[in-house]
């Protein structure tokens, strides 16, 4: 069962001569499951930055963006009951969910319950190229999630130049520097949600200060270059 698996992974934890997390986060939790306490090395998760690039040009963007698994975790009635707020500012605004998942049909009731069937676009998987374009023409990605390691969602996002709107859970609190690559809301409180939205897409420098933050955030800590040296040192000093 579940506490045999945590008995097995804990000795192999124990017995490592070094230990990698990929946040604060998850390091936290390998010293809480398993008692762990040798020192833990921090080597994020990457992303490839000239895959991940922002669209050249002028592009009128017209949409805020989710992009993960439909699962309970993610948050995702929270970014619905949010857009019933927003609709009423930006009538014309569009959500789209990437992704699939258990939770497809309940969202789909719920987006339906709302009156808000117009809005709400479920583009389902997405392969890497399309994704791309997705972050590329979208205003803002939204990541309402309830706990995350450290979601790749948002260094993507970051690569491509967008500002992010994330829960202030501890993966996303990581990554997202409050004011100035995105804004970080309390989980659970689509009304603030919302209101961090909202402010993003009532102004365009903010939105272009965001997006040019967070691209260099990503390029100068979070490129795969930069963690794959930091994985070929830690495996050298062993």
């Amino acid at each position: 069962g579940s506490e045999m698996c945590i008995r097995d992974s804990r000795k192999i934890v124990e017995r490592g001569d070094k230990v990698i997390a990929v946040s604060q986060a998850c390091a936290q939790e390998l010293r809480e499951w398993y008692r762990l306490k040798k020192d833990i090395n921090i080597i994020y998760n990457g992303v490839d930055t000239r895959f991940f690039i922002p669209r050249s040009g002028s592009q009128d963007q017209a949409y805020i963006l989710y992009s993960g698994q439909l699962i309970s975790k993610k948050g995702l009635p929270d970014l619905i009951r949010s857009a019933s707020y927003i609709c009423r500012e930006y009538p014309d605004l569009k959500f789209i969910l990437a992704g699939d998942g258990p939770l497809k049909n309940k969202l789909m009731r719920q987006v339906n319950q709302l009156g808000l069937n117009n809005k709400f676009s479920f583009a389902g998987y997405l392969d890497r190229n399309e994704l791309l374009t997705y972050y590329q023409l979208a205003t803002i990605c939204v990541l309402p999630s309830y706990h995350e390691g450290l979601p790749t969602v948002l260094l993507e996002a970051m690569s491509c130049g967008i500002p992010t709107v994330a829960t202030s859970v501890a993966g996303n609190a990581e990554l997202v520097k409050d004011g100035e690559t995105g804004f970080l809301v309390p989980p659970k409180n689509p009304q603030k949600l919302a209101e961090a939205i909202l402010r993003i897409l009532a102004d365009e420098k903010l939105r272009q200060n965001m997006g040019r933050n967070a691209r260099e955030k990503a390029e100068h800590l979070y490129d795969w270059e930069v963690m794959i040296d930091k994985i070929v040192e830690c495996y050298k000093s062993v």
